[in-house]
């Protein structure tokens, strides 16, 4: 065994392409046996592929799992789609921010902070993952209220209204609350907890104002009739849910 401290910072980008040229050249090198790299430095970017190779499954699975169950929720595909894209545009909308904010530190100074140039491995899929849950339950609280109110026999711009003005005080507290406990991360120490904390309360800012309150009514006016059709064949495959 051979042990060997760099001279460079172990969460650095240079230690990581030091860490895969090392292992590159022991692969060359070593035919007749496996030379192993190890130290806090390779297991962080081991970590790191590991987190990037699963996270597109990850991803595809939350996305195909809340189609399925939206659409047997709403008894639209149209709106179980419009959910997701929805809840999208908030997430990445908010990892752009903290990336703009954290990973190029322009926030250093109002934050009380300083950046290393990028977000931990963990944060974007973790603040996904979160941000689609909760973004998720302000959808089926507000569209399962319109879906009633179309049921009943109200058109649809009638039903968005109703819908909208009747869920729209607890939208607006649930999210206030959630801003506050969130935003409160961010007087912390610890630059990674500030990028969380920072995440989370900027989305649902955004989710509980542009989303809910503009885009969503938006769509679904203008969709119309679409927002409540269902294929036959899919309408007898998927289970009903009632709500």
């Amino acid at each position: 065994m051979v042990s060997a401290t760099s001279k460079l910072e172990v969460d650095s980008g240079a230690s990581f392409d030091q860490i895969g040229s090392l292992r590159d050249q022991l692969a060359d090198t070593t035919a007749a046996g496996t030379a192993l790299v190890g130290g806090i430095t390779a297991e962080t970017v081991d970590y790191s592929e590991r987190t990037q190779d699963a996270t597109p499954y990850v991803l595809a699975a939350a996305l195909v799992m809340a189609f399925v169950l939206l659409t047997a929720l709403f008894r639209s595909p149209v709106l179980a789609a419009k959910a997701i894209l929805m809840n999208l545009f908030s997430i990445t909308a908010s990892l752009g921010l903290t990336v703009v904010l954290f990973q190029n530190g322009a926030a250093e100074n109002v934050f009380d902070f300083v950046s290393p140039g990028y977000l931990q491995t963990w944060t974007p899929l973790t603040m996904f993952i979160m941000l689609f849950g909760i973004s998720m339950d302000y959808e089926v609280f507000m569209v399962s209220r319109i879906r009633e109110e179309h049921d009943r026999g109200a058109d649809t711009a009638t039903a968005v209204a109703v819908g909208l003005q009747r869920t729209g005080s607890v939208v607006t507290i649930a999210a206030l609350i959630m801003i506050a406990i969130f935003g409160s991360f961010i007087l912390t120490s610890v630059p990674e907890i500030k990028q969380m904390g920072f995440g989370l309360a900027i989305a649902v800012l955004l989710d509980a104002t542009i989303v809910r309150a503009v885009l969503v009514p938006s769509f679904m006016k203008l969709a119309g009739r679409w927002n409540w059709w269902m294929p036959p064949q899919l309408d007898r495959v998927l289970p009903q849910i009632r709500h």
